[in-house]
């Protein structure tokens, strides 16, 4: 079941706060060829400070979750990351202040 913070979404808890996510290749090939600009991976991410706006559960267990975190003045880095492997298989920037009017909300349970 997919799941977004703008239509509904259960609570995420995170055991661990700090990560070192594992980039597959996809991400890897993603960051570098970004719309708006070459991406710099993160080695680490507080998740503490992560915006979680998608969650994908098989059942009652959460598999992957979306987030973004500060990058600039500009832009949040947006991650795609599997639970608990820290495997992130894609990465974008998202302006700032994109307040998502284009979500389609029928993807969603």
């Amino acid at each position: 079941m997919l799941y977004h913070k703008n239509t509904g979404m259960p609570e995420v808890k995170i055991s661990q706060t700090k990560i070192k996510p594992r980039y597959s290749i996809h991400a890897q090939d993603e960051a570098v060829k970004d719309i708006y600009n070459i991406i710099e991976l993160p080695y680490e991410i507080n998740l503490a400070d992560a915006d979680i706006f998608e969650v994908e559960t098989n059942g009652k267990k959460i598999v992957k979750i979306a987030f973004r975190v500060e990058y600039d003045e500009i832009f949040d880095l947006c991650f795609a990351m599997l639970i608990p492997s820290n495997r992130v298989k894609t990465v974008w920037l998202n302006e700032k202040i994109d307040n998502h009017d284009t979500l389609d909300k029928t993807k969603y349970d």
